[in-house]
């Protein structure tokens, strides 16, 4: 197995191939000191095979030689850069700007190179034999040993109708497990090669299979023409200070929600007082020690639950020294938490605390730092964690370089908490370049990255880092990962992408101002060109992105020194039609968008939007302008509308009822 290399070059350099001292670090030409993470030695061997493609004459099994070896050797995390031979040829040529933003996925980088027919065809000649062979002994095992041969085979074989059909399996596999988008990300990878192959048997077996989307239902509250604040529930449990953060909430049943603080979680319903936790309680009985200043993590950390069937995936702390903080999943009985796994610095535990391993054993070395807000998929909880190594060189165990993180995706099982995959992101630092960075070399990055997100068959993160990955949801399989331009100086804060389809999704990096429409698939129209599907686009004055519906994008925007919402053109981003607030009255950053309607907050009350007659004003609760709503701090809920403020909870009901 080659050793996993994280390496960056400078762009406006030739490539070295010798060792560099500390491979993370590059000034970089286009405002970022994120780095990507490049397994080098695969890269060389793409690289040698790039070079012999330019010769007419050149013995094409040479070629596919490096390839093969280059697949065998391969994990599923590891990534080249998009021109590998340009960083390895001896040639005083600088890689392009593209090259260093941009890293491939093995596979994806390979099926671009495919793109050419007649390479494609005699590819498939040269692994034919192999292919059918392997394929032939995977499928004649039984069904529980067949699946993780056939899924190495779908990656090992690319291009080839042997992948299509693995990975054709694999979704038929997984549909009858009940893991149905996990289905439709394999039947996703067998398309991409259908297409590539022109098979019409293949094709016409995918799309027997496809299924249609369930048109989403309108929620009671959409269907309402008018509502009334029913009530304000005080959170007077909570005496926090602004270090603890900001609550999050989500939706914990048909019309009730989870409430999480630093220190504190509850569930309210409607006309109903609510019921408060402990988290400290909560870590005890999960067997987990909590690091110091726990209940302080900052006054820009967000607080964001997840809940799914009556279990709460709560993050817990912040990591300090040589302490990881906390990832608890829980329920409740009879009022009562009761853990059904942790991660944390008591290692991995499993119901009722009982250790089954150490956090090293159970995720690897170093300190762990689980961001809030996973991802349910299926059967897994996708987490975005950031790691740092330590040292002992001061006397006692500390964290290396803490104000630069490794972001990690961490997939878990969602009833027991194991580690099914784990894919490496980018590594970096929260500011541009050295700004102010010697101000802040001891402290960890201030911000949680974004949620991560599901979009068609991919994963997308947000590392808050300077870089955006996607990552197949198939079995984790790294496809893209990119670079954004950063301001020096600059505390806009990161902003959770949004989808555009289900081949693209929309990013603005930290500090930045511009939009990015990151390409998703390994086949995607523009990828020989660009990571992205059209230019970057001017964000200036942009405050949220909140959604996309029919081709067309929602943002929040700050223009003149007036608050409005803007209904943008998917290809352009250029506005089609805005709602400006009154002088004065400022968006809260909490928004909610259902089928048709449309949620926004403002410092005054609560907007109802109809989506579907070009952002008519449909509604209007005043609320109280000295109550500050939280941002992200809205649900809707059934008939019922909670808007989270610093103080407590609004509770909206459809008036009359």
């Amino acid at each position: 197995m080659w050793p996993l290399v994280l390496v960056a070059l400078p762009a406006t350099q030739p490539a070295l191939s010798g060792a560099l001292e500390d491979p993370w670090r590059t000034e970089g030409s286009f405002g970022t000191d994120t780095l990507l993470p490049f397994d080098v030695e695969l890269e060389r061997l793409l690289a040698s095979g790039d070079e012999a493609l330019e010769d007419e004459e050149a013995d094409l099994s040479e070629v596919f030689a490096a390839w093969e070896e280059a697949l065998e050797d391969a994990e599923g995390g590891a990534w080249v850069r998009w021109d590998t031979r340009v960083h390895w040829e001896r040639a005083e040529e600088a890689p392009s700007l593209w090259s260093e933003r941009r890293a491939e996925g093995l596979s994806s980088a390979l099926l671009l190179r495919l793109a050419d027919e007649e390479l494609r065809a005699a590819w498939v000649q040269h692994v034919s034999a192999d292919a059918e062979a392997a394929l032939t002994a995977a499928i004649n095992l039984p069904v529980e040993r067949a699946a993780l041969p056939l899924a190495v085979l779908s990656a090992r074989y690319p291009g080839t109708i042997v992948s299509a059909r693995a990975a054709l399996w694999c979704s038929d596999n997984e549909r009858a497990r009940g893991r149905t988008r996990h289905a439709e990300a394999w039947l996703a990878r067998a398309e991409e090669c259908a297409a590539l192959l022109g098979d019409p048997a293949l094709t016409a077996a995918i799309q027997a299979r496809a299924v249609d989307a369930v048109p989403s239902i309108p929620e009671a509250w959409e269907l309402a023409d008018a509502w009334e604040a029913v009530d304000f529930a005080l959170l007077t449990d909570d005496l926090g200070s602004p270090a603890s953060g900001l609550r999050g909430l989500s939706r914990w049943g048909a019309e009730e929600i989870f409430i999480q603080s630093a220190e504190l979680a509850w569930t309210l319903r409607p006309r109903r007082s609510a019921r408060v936790l402990s988290l400290r309680d909560v870590a005890d009985r999960a067997g987990q020690p909590l690091a110091r200043n726990w209940m302080r993590p900052g006054s820009k950390w967000r607080h964001q639950p997840t809940t799914n069937e009556g279990v709460a995936y709560c993050v817990m702390g912040r990591a300090r020294s040589e302490r990881s903080n906390v990832l608890v999943a829980f329920s409740l009985l009879e009022g009562e938490p009761s853990p059904r796994w942790s991660l944390g610095p008591g290692g991995w535990r499993g119901v009722d605390g009982a250790r089954r391993s150490a956090l090293e054993d159970a995720l690897g070395p170093g300190v762990w730092e689980f961001q809030p807000g996973p991802l349910v998929v299926d059967d897994l909880l996708i987490v975005q964690a950031r790691r740092w190594e330590l040292s002992d060189s001061s006397g006692r165990l500390s964290m290396v370089d803490p104000a630069r993180a490794e972001a990690v995706a961490l997939a878990l099982e969602l009833s027991s908490g194991s580690l099914v995959w784990r894919t490496t992101l980018a590594r970096g630092s929260e500011h541009y370049g050295d700004a102010g960075l010697r101000f802040r070399a001891a402290e960890t990055p201030s911000r949680a990255a974004p949620s991560p997100l599901l979009c068609g068959s991919s994963l997308v993160f947000a590392t808050g880092l300077g870089a955006c990955v996607a990552l197949d949801l198939a079995d984790g399989r790294a496809q893209r990962a990119v670079l954004g331009q950063r301001i020096e100086g600059s505390e806009t804060p990161s902003r959770a992408p949004v989808t555009k389809g289900s081949d693209r999704a929309l990013w603005t990096p930290l500090g930045g101002e511009s939009a990015y429409e990151l390409a998703l698939g390994t086949r995607h129209p523009e990828l020989k060109s660009s990571p992205f599907s059209s230019p970057p686009s001017r964000a200036k004055g942009w405050s949220s992105m909140v959604g996309s519906r029919d081709g067309r994008l929602l943002v929040a925007v700050t223009r003149r020194g007036r608050h409005q919402l803007e209904l943008t053109a998917e290809a352009s981003l250029r506005p089609q039609r805005s709602v400006q607030l009154s002088p004065g009255e400022a968006l809260a950053g909490a928004h909610a968008l259902g089928s048709s309607r449309l949620l926004s907050a403002s410092d005054q009350g609560l907007f109802v939007f109809d989506l579907d007659r070009e952002l008519y004003l449909v509604g209007h609760v005043p609320l109280d302008p000295s109550v500050t709503c939280l941002r992200d701090g809205l649900l809707a809920a059934g008939s019922w509308v909670f808007a989270l403020t610093d103080a407590g909870v609004y509770r909206i009901g459809i008036a009359g009822r």
